[in-house]
């Protein structure tokens, strides 16, 4: 239970994916049709629901899943097959943050600095 229940990230994280690649294309794309006014804005909202996606599966799901993770491994979970689940919610979310480390999201680099920085000390 405690692997399996950090999958329902797993599609947060690949929608915040999604809308920063799409919103890192989108000025070619559109500037080779001629609507260049349009390829901003649409970088723009990519940028930005791609922040908030990021954001929005491990403020409200993360803390949850965090404690009943914990509760388990208290009780001294064994490893088994359900621990892939793992992988698919943390992997799409190293993409994310890695698509977003761009001048253009300055935000999502900022944050997750400030997230990850109680780890490194």
């Amino acid at each position: 239970m405690a692997a399996s229940s950090w999958l329902a990230l797993g599609p947060i994280g690949t929608g915040a994916l999604g809308m920063l690649v799409m919103g890192g294309d989108a000025r070619t794309v559109f500037v080779a049709h001629g609507l260049a006014s349009v390829g901003k804005v649409v970088a723009g909202v990519g940028v930005i629901v791609g922040t908030l996606f990021w954001g929005l599966g491990p403020v409200v799901d993360g803390p949850g899943y965090a404690l009943i993770t914990v509760r388990y491994f208290k009780a001294g979970i064994e490893f088994n097959l359900g621990w892939w689940a793992f992988t698919f919610p943390l992997g799409v979310y190293a993409l994310a943050t890695l698509a977003g480390v761009d001048p253009a999201t300055w935000l999502l680099r900022h944050v997750s600095a400030w997230c990850w920085s109680p780890c490194w000390r």
